[in-house]
């Protein structure tokens, strides 16, 4: 049943990926309106696969009890403006332009650095987003984490949607419970919320949700903290720019990267930031540029290289300049591998395939 549904599932996006992608090379008369609705659904449907991808993996993890949390120091506000920033995009390219995301952060009267798995957390508010985004035609999505006390802190997640009926809620957290949807309610492969649910069950939490069938869904969950700490940062939610808000005219990047295509899409995705690039096609490369010249705000680094890989080339660079920012991109995507880059000594890490608003919020937060 599994491999039956997988299939299903890979398939589905697999063929809009290929078949529009084929019409787009052999019509090449078409009009600009349709071949901007055939991009639409390539990047949507590509999207949809790595979701499924990655839930796959995870599904692994959890039942063969492998999921393992990794805890950092994360500012909450910070994070949830990502999400605010990448759903408010998400309904306004699905047409949803009367469905208003609404942000709830904590307070600035209270402490919102915490000990937590940023990953893990941004996962399950990602997936209960997805749902309450896509089951709301208008209306609102509103989020957020409250404090209860010392100890605790409460995510929510509502919306005003189509909402699920009583005796769906005891099935809803199930892997595959779409199967039991009706056809207009089926969309995805119902691992979203079964993962959401294990990894707060993993907190010593429990995902819980109140609906009604027209009256909309909540979603939440009261999970632990172990740790606080004083937030001393310049991190508040409300300095950081949304989506396309980048200007580094004047600072230059240094791009090491093999392969061709990978380069042109990072050169695309900063073309509006004004920022200087200069492209490496090997780690020798890079480092006969750095130490030529050596006037990099930042170095974006593949792993996987000829001749020097990306390992040699930030040693090289931290070697010489230990404050020079080096962020490596690599197609290894486990949440141990991102753990491995950053105790290898870079600065920030990003898996391929490349998410063009986190690309930016993350060179943003060095430059």
């Amino acid at each position: 049943v599994f491999l039956s549904n997988m299939s299903h599932e890979i398939r589905n996006p697999l063929n809009s990926i290929l078949g529009f992608t084929e019409l787009l090379e052999r019509k090449k008369d078409l009009p600009d309106d349709k071949k901007q609705h055939f991009l639409q659904t390539i990047n949507s449907s590509g999207k949809n696969l790595l979701r499924l991808i990655n839930d796959i993996i995870d599904l692994a993890k959890i039942e063969a009890g492998h999921l393992k949390l990794q805890n950092e120091v994360v500012n909450l506000n910070v994070l949830f403006r990502e999400l605010e920033c990448f759903f408010d995009l998400e309904a306004k390219t699905k047409g949803k332009a009367n469905l208003n995301i609404i942000l709830e952060p904590l307070s600035s009267d209270d402490q919102v650095t915490v000990f937590v798995d940023a990953l893990r957390i941004k996962q399950v508010m990602f997936n209960l987003l997805h749902n309450a985004v896509k089951f709301t035609k208008d209306g609102f999505v509103k989020f957020g984490v409250k404090r209860t006390d010392a100890n605790h802190l409460y995510f929510f997640v509502e919306d005003s949607g189509i909402g699920i009926i009583k005796e769906k809620h005891d099935v809803i957290f199930k892997r595959f419970m779409q199967a039991e949807m009706s056809e207009e309610e089926r969309d995805g492969t119902g691992l979203g919320l079964a993962i959401a649910f294990n990894i707060v069950k993993l907190y010593g939490g429990s995902l819980q949700l109140k609906s009604e069938p027209n009256k909309g869904t909540l979603f939440y969950f009261t999970m632990p903290i172990e740790q606080t700490v004083n937030d001393n940062t310049n991190l508040d939610a409300s300095s950081r720019p949304c989506c396309d808000d980048y200007n580094w005219e004047g600072k230059s990047i240094l791009i090491a990267e093999d392969e061709e295509p990978n380069f042109i899409l990072l050169q695309e995705m900063l073309e509006n930031t004004k920022i200087n690039i200069t492209w490496a096609k090997d780690g020798q490369i890079a480092i006969d540029l750095f130490d030529s010249q050596q006037h990099f705000d930042l170095v974006l680094t593949d792993i996987r290289m000829p001749r020097v890989d990306g390992y040699g080339l930030l040693r090289h660079i931290k070697s010489i300049d230990e404050s020079k920012v080096v962020i490596a991109q690599s197609g290894f995507a486990m949440l141990e591998e991102r753990k491995k880059f950053l105790d290898y000594g870079f600065d920030a890490y990003l898996e391929k395939p490349i998410d063009f608003a986190r690309l930016l919020y993350v060179i943003n937060s060095y430059m």
